[in-house]
This record gives C-alpha cells, sequence and structure tokens, in this order.
C-alpha cells in the first residue's frame, strides 16, 4: 500500500503541467482503504467508487448512534460519543462553545468511573447525588445535558410500533440533539445526508405496518445502511482514482496500477449459490460460474496491455503467505522466455518498494534517548502539608509525585469502570468506621454500636455490623463486585467480633477510629488519617487494616511505608486530640506513648480478620527514630529547590510502576531501557 500510495503521489506532482491520471484497479477492500488512508495522511484526495458505507458517514453514524444508545440501555462510552458527535448540540458558533464545555463536565462528573444503575434514570440520579457538591454553574451545564437526553429519549420508551411510528419518534429525537429539524438545507451538507434522508423516505413510504421493538427497529436499520454506500461527488479535474474491473472497462486514465494480484482476488472465486447448484443451473440455461472468471481474466488482460502499467502483490496478507494470480504466474512465464525482461521489470518495481521501505525507516528511526529527568523544583510548589503516601511517593519515584503534586496531573476514571481493590478497601474501611462512629447524611446507616463488645452482646453487634455493611455495600453499582465482596465480608465481621470480645476481656479498647492528626515534627507539617487507634494500659497500639499485602519489614524500616511509624510519631507529640463516639478524649499522657502498630489483614477464610504483622519494643522505637533523621533531611531539602528525578524499578512488573497512573508518561523504557536493573526492592 505504501508504494502504491507513493507512485500515485508521483503521478500526480512530476508533471503537474501534462495532467496525468492514475487509478488502482483491485478488488481487495482493505488495500484500497489502506492506499487512501496514506494519501489522505498526505492531503491528497482520490476519488473511490466504492465510497462508503452509509453507516460511516457523519449523517448515517449519528443517525443510528441514537438508536444503539437507548437499546444499550445508556452504556456511557456510547453515550459520551452521542455528546461528542459534530451534528449534536446546534450548528452555531455559541451553541456549539456552550454545548462543548457542558458534555465535557457531564463526561467526567457522570459518564466515567462505574456505570449507574437503571440507564436513563440511573444517570439523572447520579447527577442528582452530585447537587450539593457542585458549584451551582456547574452543576447547571450538567443540567443542561441531562434535560435534552430526557427530551430526546423519553418517546422511544414506547412498546412495539411500525416502522413509520419509529421513524418520527427517531428525527424528533434527532431535532433535539441537533437543535434543529434534522436534514434541513443547512445540514444535508454533512456527509451522507443526501442519502440519508432518500433513504427515511423510502422506508416512510415502504408500507411497513408490523410492530417491531426497538432492538428489531436498530437491526433493520444496520441491515439496510451497510449496504448503501455514499458517494462523495467527483470533483472536476480529478487525477486519482480507485476502481473495481467493471469501472476501469470504461475509463481511459495514463497510468493502471493492478492491486492485490494474488489467488483468491485475481481471480475472485465465485461464491457458490445457496438456492440453485450447477446442475439446475445449467437446465435453466444459466450461464456456469467459470464465466465471471473468464471476465476477470478478460479484465486483467485488458489492464496488463496498458502502457504504463504497474502490477502489485502482498506477499503476507493477515500473517499468512499468499500465493501469486494464476494470471502473475503466466505473465511470469511469457516474460522469462524474453531474456532479461523479467529483471528489468522487477528491478522496475524494486524501485519504488526501496522507496517505502526508506520513508518506513524514516517515519519509525529511533530518535536520540531522552535523558533522565531531574527536574529542581521550587519547594514552594512542593506540598506544604505531607501525608504519609506522598512521602512514600517520593521515596518509590520522585517523578511521580512531580507528576501528581506539582503539574496536578489527575488521570481521569475509565467508562464503565469495575471496581478494584482500592473500591473494596474503602468500602471496608467505612464499615468499621460507622461501627465505631455515627456517620450522618447517609440514608439507612445505622447508629455506632453502643458500649464495649463482650460474650453478652456480641451477637447484637454481629447483626448491628452486618446492617451496616449492607448499607455501605448497597452504593456499589457492580452487581457481581457487591455480591462477592458483601458475601466475603460478612465472613470477616464474625472474626471482627469475636476479636473484639477478645480484646475487652484483655483490657484493650477503641481510643480513635479514621482519626486525623497533624503536627510539624523535625520542621515538616505532616497529617495524617490512622484507622484506628486501641488503648492498652502499657499504651497505644497502632492499627492499619489491609485488603491486600502488608508491607514487609524492609519497606518499613527504609521508609517506603511509612504510615504506621509517622502516626506513632504523631500520637507521641500529642496531635490526636478530639472526639470517638461522642466523647472527648484528652491526648496521651507522657508515660503512656505508642507500644506496637499492627497491620491486620481483611480477607476471606482463616485470613477473614486476622494480624498480619506487628512492630513493637525496640524495633519500633528505631523505625521510628529513622523515620524522625529522615524528616529532618526532608526539611532540610524544602530550604532549597528539590531535584525530582525518576526512578526506575529494581523489580520490573512489581514494584511502583506495576500500579502507576503515569506510567505512560515517564517513559522509563526509554530512560532506563527496557530491562531495569533487579534487586531488592
Amino acid at each position: 500500500a505504501e508504494a502504491i500510495a507513493l507512485y500515485m503521489r508521483r503521478v500526480l506532482e512530476e508533471n503537474p503541467q501534462q495532467q496525468q491520471t492514475c487509478a488502482l484497479v483491485t478488488l481487495d477492500r482493505g488495500l484500497a482503504s489502506r492506499v487512501a488512508d496514506r494519501l489522505q495522511a498526505w492531503g491528497i484526495y482520490v476519488d473511490d467508487s466504492a465510497g462508503k458505507p452509509l453507516i460511516h458517514t457523519t449523517a448515517g453514524g449519528f443517525f443510528l448512534s441514537v438508536v444503539e444508545v437507548i437499546a444499550q440501555n445508556f452504556p456511557p462510552a456510547l453515550v459520551a460519543q452521542l455528546l461528542a458527535h459534530p451534528l449534536c448540540g446546534g450548528i452555531t458558533p455559541e451553541d456549539k462553545k456552550q454545548w462543548k464545555e457542558a458534555t465535557r463536565l457531564f463526561e467526567v462528573y457522570i459518564l466515567r468511573g462505574q456505570k449507574p444503575v437503571g440507564g436513563l434514570q440511573g444517570l439523572e440520579s447520579k447527577l442528582s447525588a452530585l447537587q450539593h457538591t457542585l458549584q451551582p454553574e456547574v452543576y447547571a451545564e450538567m443540567t443542561l445535558v441531562m434535560d435534552t437526553l430526557k427530551q430526546a429519549f423519553t418517546p422511544f420508551m414506547q412498546k412495539d410500533q411500525s416502522v413509520k411510528q419509529w421513524l418520527a419518534v427517531h428525527q424528533k429525537a434527532l431535532e433535539i440533539l441537533h437543535k434543529q429539524s434534522f436534514l434541513t438545507a443547512d445540514s444535508r451538507t454533512y456527509e451522507g445526508s443526501a442519502v440519508l434522508q432518500t433513504q427515511i423516505y423510502a422506508l416512510e413510504e415502504s408500507g411497513l405496518t408490523s410492530a417491531l421493538s426497538l432492538s428489531e427497529y436498530l437491526a433493520l436499520l444496520n441491515a439496510l445502511f451497510a449496504q448503501i454506500s455514499v458517494r462523495q461527488p467527483q470533483n472536476e479535474g480529478q487525477k486519482l482514482f480507485i476502481w473495481g474491473p467493471l469501472e476501469a472497462r470504461l475509463q481511459p486514465v495514463d497510468h493502471i496500477i493492478i492491486g492485490g494480484v494474488n489467488e483468491g482476488v485475481w481471480p475472485n472465486p465465485p461464491k457458490p449459490d445457496p438456492w440453485i447448484n450447477r446442475e439446475m443451473a445449467k437446465n435453466l440455461g444459466l450461464p456456469p460460474a467459470e464465466v465471471a472468471v473468464g471476465l476477470n481474466a478478460h479484465d486483467f488482460c485488458a489492464l496488463a496491455a496498458h502502457k504504463k502499467v504497474f502490477i502489485t502483490r502482498a506477499l503476507e496478507k493477515d500473517g499468512a503467505e499468499t500465493v501469486p494470480s494464476r494470471y502473475l504466474l503466466r505473465l511470469q512465464a511469457l516474460l522469462s522466455l524474453q531474456k532479461g525482461q523479467l529483471d528489468t521489470v522487477l528491478a522496475r518495481g524494486q524501485k519504488w518498494l526501496t522507496y517505502a521501505q526508506a520513508l518506513l525507516v524514516h517515519t519509525t528511526r529511533t530518535l536520540p534517548k531522552a535523558a533522565v529527568p531531574n527536574f529542581k523544583v521550587p519547594s514552594a510548589v512542593l506540598p506544604q502539608v505531607w501525608s504519609p503516601s506522598a512521602l512514600a511517593t517520593l521515596m518509590a519515584c520522585p517523578y511521580k509525585l512531580y507528576a501528581e503534586k506539582v503539574l496536578k496531573l489527575n488521570p481521569l476514571p475509565d467508562f464503565d469502570e469495575t471496581p478494584d481493590a482500592a473500591t473494596k478497601g474503602a468500602l471496608i474501611h467505612r464499615c468499621f468506621e460507622a461501627f465505631y462512629k455515627t456517620i450522618q447524611n447517609v440514608p439507612g446507616l445505622p447508629p455506632a454500636f453502643e458500649g464495649p463488645i463482650h460474650e453478652g452482646n456480641k451477637a447484637e453487634a454481629r447483626r448491628h455490623l452486618a446492617k451496616i455493611a449492607e448499607v455501605v455495600f448497597k452504593d456499589l453499582s457492580h452487581g457481581p463486585s457487591r455480591v462477592v465482596w458483601l458475601g466475603r465480608f460478612q465472613v470477616a465481621v464474625e472474626a471482627f467480633i469475636n476479636q473484639e470480645v477478645k480484646n475487652y476481656a484483655n483490657n484493650r479498647t477503641p481510643w480513635r477510629v479514621e482519626a486525623t492528626a497533624e503536627a510539624v515534627i523535625e520542621g515538616v507539617h505532616i497529617k495524617a488519617r490512622a484507622d484506628r487507634v486501641d488503648m492498652t494500659p502499657e499504651g497505644a497500639i497502632v492499627m492499619d487494616y489491609k485488603t491486600g499485602s502488608a508491607p514487609t519489614m524492609a519497606d518499613v524500616a527504609l521508609g517506603k511505608a511509612p504510615q504506621l511509624t509517622l502516626e506513632a510519631a504523631l500520637i507521641n507529640e500529642g496531635a490526636f486530640i478530639g472526639t470517638h463516639n461522642g466523647t472527648h478524649n484528652a491526648p496521651l499522657q507522657n508515660e503512656k506513648t505508642v507500644t506496637a502498630v499492627e497491620y491486620w489483614k481483611v480477607g476471606h477464610a482463616t485470613e477473614a480478620f486476622k494480624c498480619s504483622r506487628t512492630i513493637g519494643g525496640a524495633k519500633l522505637e528505631t523505625f521510628t527514630t529513622q523515620a524522625r533523621v529522615g524528616l529532618k533531611a526532608l526539611a532540610h531539602a524544602l530550604k532549597q529547590d528539590v531535584p525530582l528525578p525518576a526512578q526506575p524499578e529494581l523489580r520490573p512488573g512489581k514494584g511502583h510502576c506495576q500500579w502507576c497512573a503515569y506510567a505512560g508518561l515517564c517513559r522509563k523504557e526509554e530512560w532506563f531501557g527496557k530491562n531495569t536493573p533487579k534487586g531488592d526492592a
């Protein structure tokens, strides 16, 4: 395709005064499409006699997408595609600008993320839930889009109707989305509009009175539009063409390119008739199938006899080796009888293959390797308040911190986003928080459980936490994840309550739950949120719920997992002052500091609720001291411009890049090579 496009471009540009013409003649539509696309990339228009299917035109695609959206119950990706269509949102620049901004907000806040349940009503419910969290002007713009969708699609909520009735509803929806009567004189300038109007009129007058469901109506449109091609009006003075053999018989050109000369294309094998076999066709006096092969051979001979002809074939197609056409083999045999003639012809063609390969090498050449970025960022633009997660990011990959906190590049959620491990963890944390703290403004959520848990009330406590879980997990729109996760958490509820009974017997009680604290430690402003802090006669124990794997001891020692050590330091600083379950609690006394930090696995089966790692005693004191040393070094670095270099993964595929949203931005393979050094992370 590249060589053919280059040859056609040469014909167009070499002798502009001679007005030479060139045509690619082929039955391979894939080849024709690739050549047309390559020429279009150079700004060269080629007249393709096959045209374009109506469903792929601007007007035809808009017409069908309206029905596809409602037939598939408003999938967010299709809705976003419809809202972004050039025929949607009006025709004036002012309308277009307003619509573009409103649909951008609608996509970000409503269409992305988890898919709402309930189709159009689900989208409206998701918008209503954001009314009090968004600025009034933002909410008003999104309401404009929602109202337009409701006006356009509500009439489709009908039972079976005739084709004429569906078309009336359909055109009314198009009129609302287009903000004027569809297929008027102004809109007929769009690609495919005239053909679409003709087809709509033909359907209206077809006399089809049978009632069709919406899915049957969509299937009818798809079947009809797929068979209809739209050809662009031929420009006067057109020089480049793509034809089939029939068109090539009737029109002369200066240069002919016979494309795809492989068996199965030249000749194109006759298709078997599902209704009439060969014997029946013979008895009926119909011509045998071989006649089509003879006509194809006649066309090839006429084209090959052209004064300036270029014959091409692909050595491979779809990864499989191809077989040369029988016509080409006979032509090669004829040329081989004349000494040197075949080599001369092949050399002429090889020249264009060499040009195409050179162009491919030029466009895909290896660029100079970029240096590893090492930005020196003014301390004023860095976070002034540091969370443990931000410090962990700084330790793992400073470049990620630069992209996230300095450039503030926040990745958009995907369409139809499936709930991930982070979503599961947030829901479980919410359940444990609601068990100990009353959360307001959540319909149906029970208040906090009153009093300690012991053998006498553990059944009641279990039912209370199970009820909280049902309310919390109800907001998860992805049904399969909700059923599986809630079922597994109900197992964890039993283990959790049993553990709380043991804690009460050992004089260990909750002191803080999902509590936030902040303080300046060694010159760095730290703000952290603890999952839970328990009080014992010896001191405090900091707990962290983990739905995944707990960090290794090495990660904690190196400061790569600093959350619990920093929370312990904040507690020792007296930062956790506030209320828990409605009662005021003073900070820890000096003689009662943090004695241990614990990672609790929340899973299923034997690990439904289990302490997976405990750090206490001298080791915790060592880790806390190391954290203070690191904070002191960070405070010193923050007083000057801070370099934030990218870091390679020490364990490729298992390190900090595995779930990084900026993996496509940092170009780590270019900076460090595809095989980054291995070692212990």
